[in-house]
């Protein structure tokens, strides 16, 4: 309530009783927070409707999350963390300084439960539907006179809850992963600190499997109204049932002749992930503290994922291979003396490796049939390194008043290869050996070669990729530098002890990225520049009737250059694909409100609501949206920036006796939003008469709009003497409603995430 700027902090029993353990629980529990799955299952998250949709494991997310104030710097590293919490942190708007690195939606810092100077033990048990269990538990104390530790963990299993559309008796969703985190305090004199955490995590959840909505031909003048065509033989999924799916396929010979299967699609994770951090504070005065806090994380995966929708291969990955090693190291120095002067400076630096050997098999979409191309790999590796210098000064100019400013200065430098190969059946290796005579004009009459020397032909296995001189087979090799100063000022007002007024002004950076992706010309392999947003911000925070009611307000405008978003290229080859592409010009415009009450002793309640107005502002008149239509996306809004978001809650707890009975629920409401670039301007004509190719589900027009929804949990049990025991009953999505959180085009295929529904349970824990 004191911190000039938007923030939201969930406390560790808020955590445990909204069951907060996943990205979905997450979003439920914090305001203008929304979160959505790729087609790869690596998590989405936005702040304010700002976020950064895309699948490749090596970009930089625009909401950054943190552990202990060390960096997790990619996305997929900040699964299965949300457990034995002290409290989680919320930061809204960019975070040009301080936790500055490509936080231009907003930050998420995880505050672990540290080692206790007493011993404590504690522990939990849930049980619910789909054979759901879990299992979490700690142990903490000191373990000498200077050194104190705490080894936590958690343990999640559940049976699949996905139902195969065409193959009833067929399950996905099956989840299990296992994670457990250690953490020492050493404290040899009142000079010294030093922190050591250590972490590891197996997660081997099946990637959740898409529901196929509507077909919108990639090449629509092939194969024309061809029933048997495989893409028109694969039903639609209908709504309503939150776990209708489909995936997978025939493998082997078929009764249509259309429908071939490379490579079996089979849905599996394993990913591995094992990390470390190390915090020293050393007090060289009385009055000025050095922080050091070096950080690594080390990530492996195994994979095989569809975005079809159906049970034939229209674009699945049958193989993800991927690899993620982060080094960060931190230091800074800061007064703590001055009260009324505070001030911070600090250098850090980043190096991380990403690999990721991926397999595409597309056997049954139109480009595939007419090529005789059924497959393709795609290997890439990204060496990135940033520094970075960064300083911050509150002073207080009169009692009250305090100024604020902060800047931070980042060079990156990303150096990127890329190959997209041939799958080893030699069958792109002819046609792009083909291609590469035919743009060189490098045939005789006769069919023969004019200059055999032009090039090498290409193998089986081979990277097939043309370069810019047409010429195919070679590795894309390429560096993107850029630096960048970010930037914050603002004022707190202190009005009374009990009201804070504040206004901000910052700059804040994303960095760039490439794609992983296999088009057929470097062209396609160009990085995405990074972006900025100028963000002003003025709010107020407010304690009243004697704290039984806060009441937090703020409004903000967002001017974006360059905003990094998943868009579409015209590949000469392959037709449209997808590619991270920079909008020139967008804007957000908002407000949101929080409001906490307590009328009286053991009853609280909640309410919260966001309102955003996006707009991208300029944009070439030549970029693609997500079906290959030109000149539909200026002034339509940002992907995945829903205009209203509201959220209900209430607890009320009460004496009985020596035990304290609580209950409680959650709303949660979305309205619909854009799935993709100018998605509320994308049509598909459903059964049109003379495009029989291009179809949807009743009533469906605009597919890539997401629905809106409201999603109801609930919770209910009872607290032991002392809350040394607690038994509770709960439900997540209570009412099953039927939503889905991101919508996927796959070639030919357009598919909805859908998510998940009614789970329930039981749950039992003590603390000794």
């Amino acid at each position: 309530m004191d911190v000039g700027a938007t923030l939201n902090v969930l406390s560790a029993e808020n955590l445990t009783k909204q069951r907060v353990f996943k990205g979905e629980d997450l979003a439920i529990a914090v305001p203008s927070l929304t979160f959505a799955r790729s087609a790869y299952n690596t998590p989405i998250f936005s702040l304010r409707g700002i976020g950064f949709n895309s699948t490749a494991l090596g970009v930089y997310p625009a909401v950054s999350f943190y552990l202990d104030e060390a960096p997790l710097a990619f996305p997929v590293l900040a699964a299965n963390q949300t457990f034995d919490l002290q409290r989680l942190e919320v930061l809204k708007g960019p975070q040009g300084t301080l936790f500055g690195q490509n936080s231009t939606g907003g930050a998420i810092n995880m505050i672990a439960n540290k080692p206790t100077d007493q011993l404590e033990v504690g522990g939990s048990i849930s049980y619910g539907r789909f054979n759901m269990f879990e299992a979490s538990g700690h142990i903490s104390g000191p373990i000498s006179d200077t050194l104190r530790g705490r080894f936590a963990f958690m343990t999640h299993t559940m049976d699949p809850w996905q139902i195969s559309y065409t193959r009833p008796d067929d399950r996905n969703g099956r989840e299990a992963y296992y994670t457990g985190r250690a953490i020492f305090d050493w404290e040899p004199s009142d000079k010294l600190k030093a922190t050591l955490t250590l972490a590891a995590n197996k997660d081997n959840s099946q990637p959740l499997a898409l529901a196929l909505v509507a077909t919108n031909y990639a090449y629509p003048t092939l194969l024309g109204t061809d029933l048997g065509n495989p893409v028109l033989t694969q039903p639609l999924i209908p709504g309503g049932n939150p776990r209708l799916a489909d995936w997978g396929g025939p493998v082997g010979p078929s009764d249509n002749p259309f429908i071939q299967q490379a490579t079996p699609t089979r849905l599996y994770a394993h990913r591995n992930q094992q990390q470390g951090s190390l915090r020293l504070e050393f007090r060289p005065t009385d009055g000025l503290l050095m922080t050091s806090l070096s950080s690594y994380a080390r990530f492996r995966q195994h994979m095989g994922a569809s975005r079809s929708g159906s049970a034939i291969q229209n674009e699945d990955q049958t193989r993800m291979d991927g690899r993620i090693d982060s080094f960060a190291q931190e230091v800074r120095l800061e007064n703590t003396d001055n009260p009324g002067l505070h001030w911070v400076v600090g250098v850090n630096y980043e190096n991380s490796k990403i690999n990721e050997d991926q397999l595409q098999s597309y056997a049954n979409n139109t480009s595939a049939i007419n090529s005789g191309i059924f497959q393709n790999g795609i290997k890439v590796h990204n060496a990135i390194e940033n520094i970075a210098a960064f300083a911050n000064v509150e002073v207080e100019i009169t009692p009250g008043l305090t100024a604020k400013a902060g800047a931070r200065y980042t060079d990156s430098k990303i150096k990127n290869t890329a190959c997209g190969t041939d799958a080893g059946d030699g069958n792109i290796a002819n046609i792009f050996n083909f291609l590469g005579d035919l743009f060189n004009d490098n045939f005789n009459p006769d069919g023969s070669r004019k200059n055999p020397d032009l090039f090498t032909y290409i193998q089986p296995g081979d990277c097939f990729t043309h370069n810019y001189d047409l010429i195919p087979g070679e590795v894309f090799h390429d560096t993107l530098k850029q630096h960048n100063t970010s930037w914050r000022v603002g004022l707190d007002y202190k009005v009374t002890d009990d009201v804070l007024l504040y206004g901000n002004v910052s700059k804040g950076y994303k960095a760039g990225s490439y794609p992983t992706a296999s088009p057929a010309s470097y062209v396609g392999l160009q990085p995405v520049t990074q972006e900025s947003v100028l963000a002003y911000e003025v709010g107020a925070k407010s304690e009243l009737l004697e704290r039984h009611l806060i009441v937090n307000a703020a409004g903000f405008i967002y001017e974006y250059r360059d905003k990094q978003v998943q868009g579409s290229i015209a590949d000469p080859v392959w037709g449209l694909l997808p590619q991270l592409r920079n909008i020139p010009k967008s804007r957000v415009k908002g407000a949101e409100i929080d409001v906490t009450a307590v009328p009286f002793r053991g009853l609280t309640l909640t309410g919260s609501a966001t309102y955003l107005k996006s707009e991208i502002t300029k944009v070439s008149p030549l970029e693609y949206d997500v079906v290959g239509n030109q000149g539909t996306i200026l002034g339509s809004e940002l992907p995945l920036t829903p205009e209203w978001s509201y959220a209900l809650g209430g607890e009320y707890t009460f004496d009985v006796g020596s035990v304290r009975p609580f209950i409680g629920a959650n709303w949660r409401w979305v309205k619909g939003n854009d799935a993709s670039l100018g998605g509320s301007n994308t049509i598909v004509p459903p059964n049109a008469p003379e495009l029989p190719q291009d179809r949807a589900l009743p009533g469906l027009v605009h597919p890539f709009v997401i629905g809106s929804y409201g999603l109801l949990s609930g919770r209910v049990g009872v607290n032991g003497p002392e809350d040394k025991w607690s038994v509770s009953v709960w439900c997540d999505n209570c009412t099953n409603k039927y939503y889905w959180l991101n919508v996927t085009v796959a070639q030919d295929n357009i598919s909805r995430g859908i998510g998940r529904p009614a789970t329930y349970g039981v749950t039992a824990s003590f603390k000794y």
